[in-house]
This record gives C-alpha cells, sequence and structure tokens, in this order.
C-alpha cells in the first residue's frame, strides 16, 4: 500500500471549507467571550499543545458550521443559480440527461452534480484537486456569509442601524463570491463531463 504526502494533510477543500472558517470562528468567539485571552494569544508564543488543541477546535467549528449553512444553498438555487441558468445551460442538461438514463430517480434522491463529479473523478482523478479547491474557497464565503447572518440579527435585536448597514453589503458581496465559485465548480465538472463522454464516441 502506497500513500502520497497530501494524505497525511488538509486538501485545499478542507483548508478552505473548514480549517480557515474555523480559525476565524474561534478567533471571533475568544474576541467575545474573552479579550484577554486572545491577546495573550497572540502575543505570547503558544507551546505544541495549544497549536493542536487550536487547530483541533477550528476544524471542529468548521465542520460544525456546514449544516446551517445549507440555508444559503436554498438561497442561492432560488437568486443565483436561478438567474445563471434562464437562458439554458447545456452542459447541465447533457449531463442530467445522461444521469436520468443510468437514475430515473436522481433528481429527487439524489444530485445530478454529484454523480456527473464521480464520473469525472474516475476519469481524470488529477482534476479534482482544482474542483475541491473551487468549492473550499465557495464553502469558505459561505460560511462566513453565516457569520454575517448571525451579526445581522445580532444588529437587529440592538437596533445599530448604521452597523446594520454595513453588515448587508459586506454579505451581498461574500454571498455573491460564494455563489459565482459554487457556479463555476459545478460548470467546470459539466463541461469536462461533457467532453469526456464526446472523447468516448470520437
Amino acid at each position: 500500500m502506497s500513500y502520497k504526502p497530501k494524505d497525511f494533510f488538509l486538501g485545499p477543500f478542507e483548508f478552505f471549507s473548514a480549517l480557515i472558517p474555523g480559525v476565524i470562528g474561534v478567533l471571533l468567539l475568544w474576541f467575545i467571550f474573552d479579550k484577554s485571552q486572545i491577546h495573550e494569544f497572540i502575543l505570547s508564543k503558544p507551546d505544541a499543545v495549544k497549536w493542536i488543541a487550536f487547530a483541533v477546535a477550528s476544524l471542529v467549528l468548521g465542520y460544525a458550521l456546514h449544516p446551517p449553512s445549507h440555508i444559503l444553498n436554498k438561497l442561492y438555487n432560488y437568486t443565483y443559480r436561478a438567474y445563471r441558468r434562464r437562458k439554458g445551460d447545456t452542459y447541465y442538461e447533457f449531463a442530467k440527461e445522461k444521469a436520468l438514463e443510468e437514475n430515473p430517480n436522481i433528481l429527487k434522491t439524489g444530485s445530478v452534480y454529484e454523480w456527473a463529479k464521480e464520473k469525472v473523478e474516475f476519469k481524470e482523478p488529477s482534476l479534482m484537486d482544482r474542483v475541491g479547491m473551487i468549492q473550499g474557497i465557495s464553502k469558505l464565503f459561505r460560511s462566513l456569509c453565516l457569520f454575517i447572518l448571525i451579526a445581522i440579527i445580532l444588529t437587529m435585536l440592538k437596533a445599530s442601524w448604521e452597523l446594520l448597514s454595513y453588515l448587508l453589503v459586506a454579505f451581498i458581496v461574500f454571498f455573491l463570491v460564494y455563489s459565482e465559485r459554487r457556479w463555476h465548480a459545478t460548470c467546470y465538472v459539466y463541461r469536462r463531463y461533457w467532453y469526456i463522454k464526446n472523447e468516448e464516441h470520437a
């Protein structure tokens, strides 16, 4: 059995989608609940145990953000994705047709994107690092959008309307980055699947 160096480290997907938002979340929690601790953490030289604990806490929090962030997937589906598909999506329609031939219930029980990604990964596994990086950046900004949503709710409760306006602008910007990266990842996979199928019949 052989191992590659990346098997022992985080891939681009985990780094961007879990570790970075987790780090941001942990630092925010320290800042909110105990400013002296974050001050000490930054200025002092932490030992290996502290670094390990910080990394583990960041990863746990980063992955914990994924389920509640799914609410933004629905917002993406009804806004950005619907807007981009208003004139049709040739590569998606091709993948959907092939997926339905293999699994007639895939639109109800599965995902055309995940199905197409499996097919592409089987033929071109090296491309998955690129897809993972795009997806990871998308999920990073999705988690940041979740942080801002929480901040928006707290700001509305305190009636801080000026701060609320800044948060709304930040949310729109981060949501657009999340949506664009998510759209790019799906388009990339569908396009590669289309090329693979055409090469098979060439």
